[in-house]
């Protein structure tokens, strides 16, 4: 196999798995950094952020997979999607007990 490059131009290289690689160099997706800190603003005090970072990172974590190696920053992406999701359900528990606690009459005793 014989690979014809011209003058200056660095001939590409192989992976373990036999497919060419062009040498270049993962980058951050451009909203990695947005989904951790909607993901952590979301767990601490804001459930739309929650679900903002849930929802996104299910749509970058997809952009992600489909040209693995392409980004550096999926581990990001991860954990702001984790903490959407918790926050999104910590947010619904917290939602459902004071449902519950005001069906019961709960807060009458502090009027």
């Amino acid at each position: 196999m014989s690979e014809h490059t011209s003058a200056g131009e660095t001939p590409p290289t192989r992976d373990a798995d036999d497919t060419e690689t062009t040498g270049s160099v993962p980058q951050p997706h451009p909203q990695g950094g947005l989904i951790l800190a909607l993901g952590i603003i979301g767990l601490t005090c804001c459930l739309p952020a929650a679900v903002f970072a849930w929802l996104l990172g299910n749509g970058v974590q997809k952009e992600i997979d489909a040209n693995p190696g392409a980004y550096s920053n999926a581990t990001s992406v991860q954990t702001g999607r984790f903490l959407g999701a918790v926050g999104t359900i910590l947010h619904a528990i917290v939602f459902l007990l004071f449902l519950f606690s005001a069906a019961r009459g709960g807060f009458a005793r502090y009027s």
